[in-house]
């Protein structure tokens, strides 16, 4: 056999041996020059090929250019028959036919040649449409269309024909129809596109990274049916999401997916649903005009930015109105010591500052560009919180700066005496940082509970504090007193049981978003922040950033005082008889290897692991599911480290001597206090103890470390007057006070575990047995 044209040869289809090779079978390909192997249209004549190969049933009929008005009847057939066939026939006649065609625009080919046919295709009843982005993903939706026993419509993108993609090595390269990929991950914004715009997606999503936003990018391949599971479960995820495709935005993809979206995932979008499609005009010819006509990769960026409340590409830094007292609402912006354009550092003056009592200047907090002077000089009744200028960072450029969006994300200003609201720094960051909740009345705290494990000590009493500012009324608000808040917004604060009129949007134009719920919890249930106070009441303070053990502190204590019922029971104990043990046995600690020195703390230990032994019932969790009672005895151990309490974990204590014990919590304890704990030695445990003795600390009470169901709370042993047999003597006491879940542990459970722990320390030679 010869060749009868040239070109490189790309692939062989049928082996050298082959027999009854069929005539006119394809038995190699030949590649033109430029062309590649994993090439699209490459991959589509595989698949040609390897179905007519595969299933002698399998024809191909078409040309390249149809007869005049032949367009007219195809589309008459495709929906009117076609489509209806196995419904007209009451499912006796199935009619599996491909329909491949061009879809989108290509290169200057004008209006009549540049159609997005997804839509129109999708919205028929009866028809598959899929629109490919890869090879792999072309060859194998092809195979699966032509094996289907339905009429598919296949939509090609032609700009897509030469460009390469890997394709599996595999002989029979199947993709399903219906089901969605995720070809990029991310946890800020989804991006739904299909054909040519996933490419453009997947560029959008790497400018975006460049700026701190994480994309997951998902390729629908199928249109119909569309695989709104995969969708779904990413918008759970990102509370995000920009549709992308070539086609008009009128009835297109990208509005059935928002609705789809409002229908099924509404609860979980923070903002809406943004769309990018193609210019609502027929194509134009012209070059630069046909440019401005398609989507490019800036246009999804725009939209990932807006959906994330950081539009533009400007992420400014908003100069606001100062509270310069706490009884300050408004000031007259007397002069601006800078213009547009000029850099400022830290310390710098930029404005003067008249308030009814005084004149004062206003310091830059932040280095950067004036962009823009929004508060002309001479400005009266200006509000506390407003927006007076944005600085600009290194790169950043002043036409992109939105105004309103950078009034809108403003803190509101205060809405009565005694109500400031703001930053005295001046400064906030516009976009990157949400405005916490404004501040809420609150009496002066009583004492609370001391902190259990994975919470820092605090002095027993403290100074109660003056009572807050009242709070700024919510920027959400609108026409009647509506509160605008995103779905997602309004579920969290919801479970939470949050007042939304009490807080303070972030989001355009005052909508509370996700990020203004998540400030809120994290100022506690209250609502009122410390720095919020400190400011309004001038307290002098430094801050720190929040350490990640310090959120997970403040999340999952949280957590367990808003969740769990807590009750509490105290119990003396006597230790002279445990501290006379303790002095004799450490007097017998050999030199060397096996050398011990028990701490008082270890007899706390194993005799609560006794206890619990003693006591089963005690050592449980709860679980919507049912109660959970444990076999063994997990005790974890309270240590103080720079970064806060954490609970290494003393596994198995009731197996245990006090030797082991007391070895094993020194080397845990200077592994917690060197930050080289592993996570199985923290992470888990049946019950805690929190021993503040050592710091002198008579009684407290600790709060529970869910999903445990108690805490043992230890004070220091001090020596206390005490009655025995009628009369009065003096004996070292400690006081513990047991932490309950009352869901998992009953009053007469706690009592009976702290009367078996008492025994044991007060006859600690049982300890031993």
């Amino acid at each position: 056999v010869e060749a009868v044209e040239e070109g490189t040869l790309g692939k062989i289809l049928v082996p050298e041996g082959s027999e009854e090779v069929a005539v006119n079978t394809p038995i190699a390909l030949l590649l033109e020059e430029g062309e590649d192997a994993a090439a699209l249209d490459k991959a589509l004549r595989d698949a040609m090929a390897e179905e007519l190969r595969r299933d002698k049933r399998v024809f191909v009929i078409g040309e390249e250019v149809a007869e005049y008005e032949g367009a007219y009847k195809a589309i008459d057939q495709i929906i009117n028959s076609s489509a209806k066939t196995l419904y007209m026939s009451g499912g006796q006649i199935q009619n599996p036919i491909v329909f491949r065609g061009p879809n989108g625009a290509a290169s200057r080919v004008a209006a009549q040649h540049s159609q997005n046919y997804a839509s129109w295709y999708g919205h028929v009843p009866g028809l598959k449409v899929v629109s490919p982005w890869s090879a792999a993903d072309a060859k194998g939706l092809l195979k699966a269309a032509i094996r289907d026993p339905n009429p598919v419509i296949f939509l090609e993108n032609e700009i897509l024909y030469g460009q390469s993609f890997e394709v599996p090595d595999s002989d029979d390269w199947v993709v399903p129809i219906g089901k969605a990929k995720v070809v990029r991950a991310g946890s800020d914004v989804t991006i739904v596109a299909h054909s040519i715009m996933v490419g453009r997606s997947l560029e959008a999503a790497e400018q975006l990274a460049g700026e701190g936003i994480e994309a997951e990018v998902i390729d629908l391949r199928s249109i119909r049916p569309l695989d709104t599971a995969t969708i779904v479960e990413s918008v759970k995820k990102t509370n995000r999401l920009v549709s992308a495709e070539e086609g008009w935005p009128f009835a297109g993809i990208g509005a059935e997916l928002a609705a789809t979206m409002m229908e099924q995932a509404f609860d979980y979008l923070d903002a809406p649903v943004a769309r990018v499609c193609g210019a609502d005009v027929p194509l134009p010819y012209a070059a630069n005009l046909e440019k401005l006509a398609l989507p490019q990769a800036d246009k999804v960026v725009a939209a990932a930015k807006q959906v994330c409340y950081r539009t533009g590409s400007v992420m400014p830094i908003n100069v606001l109105m100062p509270a310069l007292s706490p009884t300050m609402t408004e000031g007259t912006l007397a002069k601006w010591h800078v213009k547009e354009g000029d850099e400022v550092s830290s310390g710098d003056v930029i404005a003067e500052i008249e308030t009814d009592k005084a004149t004062m200047e206003v310091e830059a907090v932040e280095e950067g560009t004036v962009g823009k002077i929004v508060v002309a000089e001479g400005s009266e009744s200006v509000a506390v919180n407003s927006v007076i200028a944005i600085l600009l960072e290194e790169g950043e450029s002043a036409d992109a700066i939105d105004v309103e969006a950078a009034k809108a994300k403003a803190p509101a200003a205060p809405g009565g005496e005694g109500d400031t609201g703001g930053d005295t720094g001046g400064e906030s960051k516009g976009a990157a940082e949400a405005p916490g909740p404004a501040p809420s009345p609150a009496p002066a705290p009583s004492p609370a509970p001391a902190p259990s494990p994975a919470s820092a000590p605090s002095p027993a009493s403290a100074p109660s504090p003056a009572p807050a500012p009242s709070p700024a009324p919510a920027t959400g608000g609108g026409e009647g007193g509506r509160i605008f808040a995103s779905p997602l917004a309004r579920r969290m604060a919801e479970q939470a049981g949050l007042d939304l009129a009490r807080l303070t949007g972030s989001g355009p134009h005052g909508r509370i978003v996700k990020a203004d719920i998540e400030a809120a919890l994290s100022a506690g249930p209250g609502g009122v922040s410390g720095k919020a106070f400190a400011d309004a009441f001038g307290i002098p303070y430094k801050q720190e950033p929040l350490s990640g053990m310090r959120k997970v502190i403040a999340q999952r204590l949280t957590e367990s005082k808003q969740t769990v019922p807590h009750f509490y029971l105290t119990i003396d104990c006597e230790l002279d008889a445990l501290l006379k043990v303790r002095k004799d046995l450490n007097g017998r600690s050999p030199e060397g290897d096996g050398a011990y020195k028990l701490s008082v703390n270890d007899f706390v230990i194993r005799a609560a692991a006794l206890a619990l032994r003693q006591v089963p019932e005690a050592n449980a969790s709860f679980d919507p599911s049912g109660l959970l009672f444990f076999d063994r005895a997990d005790i974890s151990v309270a240590v103080a480290t720079p970064a806060g309490l954490i609970t290494p974990i003393v596994k198995q204590a009731d197996g245990k001597g006090l030797a082991q014990i007391s070895a094993e919590m020194r080397t845990l304890a200077g592994k917690a206090r060197d930050g080289k704990l592993m996570p199985e030695e923290y992470q888990g445990g049946t019950f805690s103890i929190s021993n503040l003795g050592m710091f002198g600390v008579k009684q407290f009470e600790a709060v529970i470390n869910p999903p445990q169901g108690c805490i043992l709370a230890v004070g220091a042993g001090e020596q206390r007057p005490v009655v025995k047999e009628g009369a009065l003597s003096v004996a070292t006491v400690m006081s513990c006070t047991l932490s309950v879940d009352h869901r998992v542990v009953d009053g007469a459970v706690g009592a009976e575990f702290l009367a078996a722990f008492k025994k044991l320390i007060e006859d600690p030679l049982t300890m031993l047995l």
